[in-house]
């Protein structure tokens, strides 16, 4: 059976806003967890022990075209959260790969830091981090 996958099918929501436009040419999204699932060590005997690491920490790499409306969207997140402190600034996370149901969901998330920058004789991409807290990557069911 032959699979698809189609880029247009991917959605991508931060703080309830769909990022719809504006994402950048080529790769536009990856993550990394920060943490292992299992860690272990082994003892002078050879003897190996095992634990569960709870941390399900991520960082979402999410790059857009400098011209992207989406920037000015998390310039102003970013700020409640730089400015206001608490809560502000901090909502889900939700990226879905339709065709192949792929999951990466957090209650929590929120922007790292400003993008780097720099310009050209045409648009760049902005890369901007986000920090997913209790961050769960799964799998839709099939259908």
């Amino acid at each position: 059976m032959t699979k698809i996958y189609n880029p247009s099918e991917v959605t991508i929501t931060f703080s309830a806003l769909p990022f719809e436009g504006g994402l950048a040419d080529g790769e536009f999204v990856s993550w990394s967890f920060d943490s292992n699932i299992v860690d272990d060590v082994v003892g002078t005997d050879g003897e190996v022990s095992a634990s569960v690491n709870n941390d399900s920490r991520a960082t979402v790499t999410l790059k857009l075209m400098q011209t992207s409306d989406l920037n000015r969207v998390l310039v102003q997140l970013m700020n409640l959260r730089k400015r206001g402190g608490g809560a502000l600034g901090i909502g889900p996370f939700a990226l879905i790969v339709g065709g192949t149901g792929e999951t990466l969901v957090a209650p929590e998330s929120w922007v790292m830091k400003a993008p780097d920058g720099s310009l050209d004789r045409g648009p760049t991409a902005r890369e901007w981090q986000i920090r997913l807290a209790n961050a769960d990557y799964d799998f839709l069911p099939l259908p």
